[in-house]
């Protein structure tokens, strides 16, 4: 059954959608199920916990591998889905204009589930990770479905500022590159910096032009002339600086939503064959602080919350301890002084009440990512 839906559900609808996923003894079927739970509650309609998802399971599988719904049906079927975009066959009656071609297409992809859901689960019995899907990957669905429609709040004020102090430290920067070259180019253009550095100050007589005639002046190269050179060094800071202010300084508060105020981000669980996860539009994970001024931007990591006021605890300082010191005494001492000293906290819970862990796990699930991340390798 197709009901074409557009911001809304009427009651009706909702309470029949309701009652169908609820029954006892039915699985739910999906592909990237996490997004079905998330737009269900938008419109009131909670998904228990009766749910599979094709995508989830292929990735145990396959951890490689693509784990898109018509790569798995390709893999697994030898059954093509038709992309999005592209028309298809539809039905000959009922459902007319647009709302036919989202019915063909949402009705190869259904099929494609139920044909897959049976080889799939006997392939993860096979391979023995049965306890893995059900106990671990699956019921995670659920925690990052909730993390998402929280969402988790920003400093936009302090943001704001932050984003004037760098416009002018960008500038002031610029200035200096000016002086030091002795005339005013522009320094976002690759070629301006390239014959500056290269054809005028001769920083690298040796230096070589790419197939298109211009030197090149990426980072990695840059980063070999820092220490002797300090225009280089002002003008990899501007590129940093530019970098951090238009990925996270003025696009956060963008992305905030007008509904709740909040910033929703998308928890990846497939998206590393380390079992990683990521988080996605925007990358809430990554924020660099190896600069002074970067470290005064990620202090609002710390003020991540959900409404009802639970820290989203984000320890980049106490994973760099962790991966420099490794699992010592002394260094779980000082990552314990972190904790109290930066969060103000006794004890670190994961939301919505999954589980509760004492310091002593948490360090141990850090140690345990950053061996996973840098170390760990086929001999250990």
């Amino acid at each position: 059954m197709y009901i074409p839906v557009r911001d809304t559900i009427n009651r009706s609808v909702a309470a029949a959608v309701s009652h169908i996923i609820a029954q006892d003894g039915r699985v739910v079927l999906g592909a990237m199920i996490k997004r079905d739970i998330t737009i269900l509650r938008r419109h009131g309609i909670d998904m228990q916990d009766n749910y599979y998802d094709i995508a989830i399971a292929h990735y145990l599988l396959r951890p490689e591998g693509s784990q898109m719904l018509a790569d798995i049906a390709a893999e697994m079927l030898q059954v093509h889905i038709p992309d999005w975009g592209v028309p298809v066959q539809t039905l000959r009656r009922g459902i007319k204009g647009d709302d036919a071609q989202t019915a063909a297409r949402m009705a190869s992809r259904t099929d494609a589930i139920l044909r897959l859901y049976n080889p799939l689960q006997q392939a993860i019995a096979t391979n023995g990770h049965q306890h893995l899907l059900s106990d671990i990957e699956l019921p995670m669905v659920r925690v990052l479905a909730d993390m998402e429609y929280a969402g988790v709040r920003i400093d936009t004020a302090l943001l704001q500022g932050i984003a004037v102090e760098m416009t002018s430290r960008i500038s002031a920067l610029e200035e200096e590159v000016w002086q030091m070259a002795g005339t005013r180019f522009n320094t976002a253009s690759p070629a301006q910096v390239g014959e500056m550095l290269f054809g005028k100050m001769q920083i690298d007589p040796k230096a070589k032009r790419t197939k298109t005639g211009a030197y090149s002046t990426t980072e990695e190269i840059l980063e070999k002339y820092r220490a002797q050179w300090p225009i280089v060094d002002a003008i990899l800071r501007i590129r940093a600086l530019k970098k951090l202010q238009s990925t996270y300084v003025e696009a956060l508060p963008k992305m905030v939503s007008p509904i709740d105020g909040m910033v929703h981000t998308t928890f990846n669980q497939t998206a590393t064959a380390t079992g990683r996860l990521s988080s996605n539009n925007p990358n809430l994970q990554n924020i660099p602080i190896r600069t002074a001024e970067r470290r005064r931007k990620s202090k609002k990591n710390h003020h991540y919350n959900d409404k009802r006021g639970k820290l989203i605890i984000k320890v980049q300082p106490e994973r760099l301890i962790v991966s420099v010191c490794g699992n010592t005494p002394a260094c779980i001492k000082l990552f314990y002084k972190l904790v109290f000293s930066n969060l103000k906290i006794t004890s670190a819970g994961v939301k919505f009440n999954v589980f509760v862990c004492s310091l002593l796990q948490l360090y141990h699930l850090i140690w345990v990512q950053i061996g996973i991340s840098h170390f760990i390798g086929s001999f250990f």
